[in-house]
């Protein structure tokens, strides 16, 4: 977090939220004992990667893993 603030913690810096995301992501995969299936571990594993590609949980919200949750998508005319 401190390479994408460049340790300047008072501005505003989306990226950190993505960075975030990631290691939710990996604290649900390595830490916690959840009953997932093989195929939703996997998911939150391919998420997981894909998280630090984002540069805003605005652009993460609409990763595949979380298709077919929102009612509106920045395609749509809702």
């Amino acid at each position: 977090m401190k390479k994408a603030t460049k340790n300047k913690w008072q501005q505003h810096c989306p990226t950190t939220n993505c960075l975030w995301m990631h290691y939710l992501a990996d604290i649900i995969l390595n830490l916690k004992k959840f009953p997932l299936t093989v195929q939703q571990k996997k998911s939150l594993r391919d998420f997981r990667k894909r998280a630090l590609g984002h540069k805003s949980c605005a652009d993460l919200i609409w990763d595949d893993l979380f298709k077919g949750n929102w009612l509106a998508g920045p395609n749509t005319n809702v």
